[in-house]
C-alpha cells in the first residue's frame, strides 16, 4: 500500500491538536503536583530541558514515554480508543492502495 501525500498531510493534520492538548495536561498536572521539572525529568531518566522542549509542544515524546511520564507525578494517563474518530469498518485503514 502507498500513502498519497495528501493523506498523509492529513493524518499528520488531525493527530496533532489532540497530542499537545495531552503535552499540556501533561505540564498542568506536573505543576498541580508540585514537582519541578528537573525531579520529573530525573525520574524519567531525561535531560530537563528535553523535558521543558515536550511541554512546550517542541518535538514529540514516544506515547510510551507519556504513560511513564504520568506515572512519574502519580496520575493516570487514559486513552479514549475511537474517540472523535470516523467510524471504519473492521478491516478498514482508511488509506488507499
Amino acid at each position: 500500500m502507498k500513502c498519497h501525500p495528501a493523506q498523509r498531510s492529513f493524518v499528520a493534520a488531525d493527530w496533532r491538536p489532540g497530542y499537545l492538548a495531552v503535552l499540556a495536561d501533561l505540564r498542568r498536572a506536573r505543576a498541580a503536583s508540585g514537582f519541578t521539572q528537573a525531579e520529573v525529568a530525573t525520574r524519567l531518566g531525561i535531560h530537563m530541558r528535553t523535558l521543558r522542549r515536550w511541554e512546550n509542544g517542541e518535538g514529540d515524546p514516544p506515547a510510551g514515554m507519556l504513560f511513564r511520564w504520568a506515572a512519574a507525578m502519580g496520575v493516570v494517563l487514559t486513552v479514549d480508543h475511537g474517540a472523535n474518530l470516523p467510524h471504519r469498518e473492521p478491516g478498514e485503514t482508511g488509506v488507499t492502495a
